[in-house]
C-alpha cells in the first residue's frame, strides 16, 4: 500500500506509471482539450493544483518517436481509440518550466534561463548533426548551448527567439509542427516586480512569447500553464487565438484539483475511509468554474501518506509551506490591513463569512498594490479565496470585471488567515505603549484594566468578536515584548490557569484566568466565575513560598468588551 503512494509530490506521469505509484486518472482532460482548437490555451490554477502533473501528462502522450500505448492503458483516454490514432506520438514536443527563473537580477534570470533552453536542446542533441536543418540553424542551436553565465546580456535577442528556433529545427528533422508545453510561465514576472527588474523581463518575455506563439508557421498549438492570467497587453500582443481558462471559467473546471469521488477512491485504496471528514473540512472548498467540491491535491495526498506512517496524525498545513507560495506570503505580511474596509473585510472571513470583490480577469504586477481589489483578486486567484459553494455567487458583471462573493475554502487556509491576524496585532502591541496597561494591572485597578483592554479591542481586528479560542491569545498578546516573562496553560495547583504573567525584576506574579460569552447579561458573572476558578483551583500555591506579590485577574470578554475583576 506504501508503494502506491511513494512518489506523491512527483509531476513527471512517465515516474508515476512505471513505479505503478497512485494516479488520479485526469486523462479525458486531453480529449477536451484538443476540442477547444486554440492556437494557445493559457490554463491558470493555484500552485500545486496538478498544473505541472498534467502538461507531463501531455509531452508523454504527443511526443513523437516514443510508444506511450502502455503507459495509457486503462485510461480515460485510451477509450478515445480514433483520438489517440491521430494524435499519440505523431508530434515534436517542447517542455519548459519557467520555474526557476526566480533570480534576484534580470541577469541572472536570463542566464537561468539560457541553461533551460540547453537542457532542452541536450535532450535533443541529435538535430546538432542532422542534415535536415541548415547549417546556420545547426549553428544557432550550438550557440544556444553555450552561452556562458557573464554572455546572457549579450545574446539577449537570441534567447528571445530561442523557442521558435527550436520549433523551427523540429519541424525540419520531422516535417511536423511542434507543440509547446510552457510551464509556470508568470513566475519570472513576479520575481522581476520582487527584485525591480520588471520592465526589462516584460519586454524579455514579450520577445519570447511573441516570437514563439505569433503567427509561427511551425507551431501545432500551445499549452502555457501559471498561477496567475498576466494581462495580454503585457506579452501577449498580437498572438492571435489565443484563449484563457481561469478558475471562474467552466472549461476543464474538474481537471485540476481533486474531486470529492477521486478523494474516496484515494482513502479507500488507501485504508483511510474514517479520515474523510478531517480531509474534507481542511482540504476542500474550492469552487473552480462553478464545479465546488474542489480539493487541494498536496495536501490530500501528502496527509495520507503522513496517515500511513501514524494513523494518529493531524492534518497540517502542507500546502501554504511549499515553494511557489512567496508571493502570497509578501502580500499577507506585508500589506497594511488598519485601514476599516480591510480590517473588517479580514474579520468577516476569519468569522466564516463572504466579502465581496471585483475579478478582474487581466492581472498586472504593477497594479497589484493600488487597490483593495487588486488583493482581494490576487488571493482568489492564488487559492487562498474562493468562490462561495452551493450559491450565487456572481453579483454584478461586465465586459472587464465581474463582482462576486469570496470566502476561505477550508481550514487549512483558515489556520494561515488566524495567524497572520494574530501576527499584526502583535506587531501592533509592540509598537504601542502599555505602560498604563501595565501600572493597571499590577495595581488592581479594575475599572481602568477593563476600560483600556476595551479600547484595544475597538481599535483592532474585530476577528476577536465571536472567536472564544483567540481571547486566550489576544490577553498573552498585550504582554509580548514588555520584558515580562509568560507561561501559558502550565500546571500550577489543581489545574493549568490560562496566563501566568512573571515580573522577576519586581518579584510579582499576575494569573490570568480567560472566559467568553456572546450574552451581555452574564457577562460580570462569567469575569468573577473566573476569579473564582483561580482560587478554588490553587494556581497561585505554587508562588506562594517565593517571597512573591501575587495579583489573580478574572477575564471575561464580550464582542467589544472587556469586564475585568482582580484580587490580590
Amino acid at each position: 500500500m506504501k508503494k502506491l503512494f511513494s512518489f506523491i509530490g512527483s509531476s513527471n506521469f512517465l515516474e508515476l506509471r512505471n513505479e505503478h505509484s497512485y494516479y488520479v486518472d485526469k486523462t479525458s482532460f486531453i480529449e477536451e482539450l484538443l476540442t477547444q482548437v486554440n492556437k494557445v490555451s493559457l490554463i491558470t490554477r493555484p500552485r500545486r493544483f496538478g498544473k505541472t502533473l498534467m502538461l507531463s501528462t501531455l509531452k508523454e502522450f504527443f511526443e513523437i518517436g516514443k510508444d506511450s500505448k502502455t503507459l495509457f492503458n486503462d485510461l480515460a483516454i485510451s477509450q478515445q481509440t480514433e483520438l489517440c490514432k491521430l494524435w499519440m506520438n505523431k508530434y515534436p514536443v517542447i517542455s519548459i518550466s519557467l520555474k526557476s527563473l526566480n533570480k534576484r537580477s534580470y541577469d541572472l534570470a536570463l542566464a537561468n534561463f539560457s541553461e533551460v533552453i540547453t537542457e532542452i536542446i541536450d535532450e535533443y542533441s541529435y538535430l546538432l548533426s542532422s542534415p535536415e536543418l541548415s547549417q546556420a540553424l545547426r549553428a544557432q542551436l550550438q550557440t544556444l548551448t553555450h552561452i556562458s553565465l557573464d554572455q546572457s546580456l549579450q545574446y539577449e535577442s537570441l534567447l528571445g527567439n530561442s523557442l521558435k528556433i527550436l520549433a523551427r529545427a523540429l519541424y525540419r528533422y520531422w516535417s511536423k509542427p511542434v507543440i509547446l508545453l510552457l510551464d509556470e510561465y508568470d513566475v519570472p514576472l513576479y520575481y522581476a516586480q520582487e527584485y525591480h527588474y520588471y520592465d526589462e523581463m516584460i519586454d524579455f518575455m514579450r520577445s519570447l512569447l511573441g516570437e514563439a506563439l505569433k503567427d509561427n508557421e511551425f507551431l501545432r498549438f500551445a499549452v502555457l500553464t501559471g498561477c496567475l492570467r498576466i494581462s495580454k497587453e503585457s506579452i501577449f500582443t498580437g498572438v492571435n487565438n489565443f484563449v484563457c481558462y481561469g478558475i471562474i471559467n467552466r472549461e476543464f473546471s474538474d481537471k485540476f484539483g481533486f474531486t470529492e469521488q477521486e478523494v474516496d477512491a484515494i482513502l479507500l485504496a488507501s485504508g483511510l475511509a474514517d479520515k474523510k471528514q478531517a480531509i474534507k473540512d481542511w482540504y476542500d472548498g474550492y469552487n473552480f468554474g462553478g464545479t465546488s467540491g474542489i480539493y487541494c491535491p498536496w495536501d490530500v495526498l501528502n496527509y495520507i501518506k503522513t496517515l500511513l506512517l501514524n494513523k494518529n496524525a493531524k492534518p497540517e498545513p502542507y500546502w501554504i509551506n511549499t515553494s511557489g507560495n512567496d508571493l502570497i506570503k509578501d502580500i499577507i505580511e506585508n500589506t497594511n490591513f488598519v485601514i476599516d474596509d480591510k480590517q473588517n473585510k479580514i474579520a468577516r472571513l476569519c468569522q466564516g463569512m463572504s466579502i465581496e470583490a471585483n475579478i478582474d480577469e487581466y492581472f498586472t504586477y504593477e497594479n497589484l498594490y493600488n487597490s483593495d481589489d487588486a488583493i482581494w483578486n490576487l488571493l482568489y486567484l492564488t487559492g487562498y479565496l474562493t468562490t462561495r459553494k452551493n450559491e450565487n455567487c456572481l453579483i454584478q458583471e461586465n465586459s472587464a470585471w465581474k463582482r462576486v462573493l469570496l470566502s476561505i475554502p477550508n481550514r487549512e487556509i483558515q489556520s494561515i488567515f488566524k495567524l497572520k491576524v494574530e501576527g499584526w496585532f502583535l506587531k501592533t502591541m509592540r509598537s504601542t505603549d502599555r505602560s498604563a496597561l501595565f501600572k493597571a494591572f499590577w495595581q488592581c485597578d479594575e475599572r481602568v484594566f477593563s476600560q483600556i483592554v476595551s479600547e484595544i479591542l475597538l481599535q483592532s481586528i474585530s476577528y476577536y468578536d465571536s472567536q472564544a479560542e483567540f481571547c486566550h491569545g489576544f490577553v498573552a498578546g498585550l504582554f509580548v515584548g514588555s520584558g515580562y516573562s509568560l507561561q501559558s496553560n502550565k500546571e500550577f495547583g489543581n489545574g493549568r490557569p490560562d496566563i501566568v504573567i512573571i515580573d522577576e525584576n519586581n518579584k510579582r506574579i499576575g494569573i490570568i484566568e480567560v472566559k467568553f460569552t456572546k450574552d451581555q447579561h452574564t457577562f460580570t458573572d462569567l469575569a468573577q466565575s473566573a476569579l473564582q476558578q483561580i482560587t478554588s483551583r490553587n494556581y497561585a500555591e505554587a508562588f506562594r513560598q517565593q517571597s512573591v506579590s501575587i495579583v489573580s485577574w478574572g477575564l471575561a470578554f464580550c464582542q467589544k468588551s472587556c469586564r475585568a475583576v482582580c484580587k490580590n
